[in-house]
């Protein structure tokens, strides 16, 4: 059966609900849900290689994004997770900071 017309899958741990995580030696983000669209993208893409088919990507919202990455110490241009419509849920195992920014974050579930 064609991709376009399979059902869509959900995938889900099996993981018993009241298991422990072990404690972390290293940082990692666990992503429960991926959300729409999510991609990692930095700040200046791929620009000048349309004529070797490679799209210019990067950031939609640039200075949303620089912003974010400003306000946890990042280079404005480092790479960072950008969705569309819905976010995903992730698990941080790390101490630091994280940030959101755009249009419509803080909307909704969190």
């Amino acid at each position: 059966m064609p991709a376009a017309q399979q059902p869509v899958q959900r995938l889900r741990s099996d993981r018993d609900p009241h298991h422990r995580t072990p404690p972390v030696t290293r940082a990692w983000i666990e992503v429960l849900t991926p959300g729409v669209q999510t991609a990692v993208q930095d700040l200046a893409g791929r620009r000048g290689l349309w004529g070797v088919g490679v799209p210019p990507s990067g950031a939609y919202d640039e200075l949303s994004f620089a912003l974010a990455n400003l306000a946890v110490g990042n280079d404005p241009g480092a790479a960072g997770l950008e969705a569309v419509l819905a976010g995903p849920k992730l698990r941080f195992h790390v101490a630091g900071r994280g940030e959101g920014g755009g249009s419509g974050v803080g909307k909704g579930d969190s």
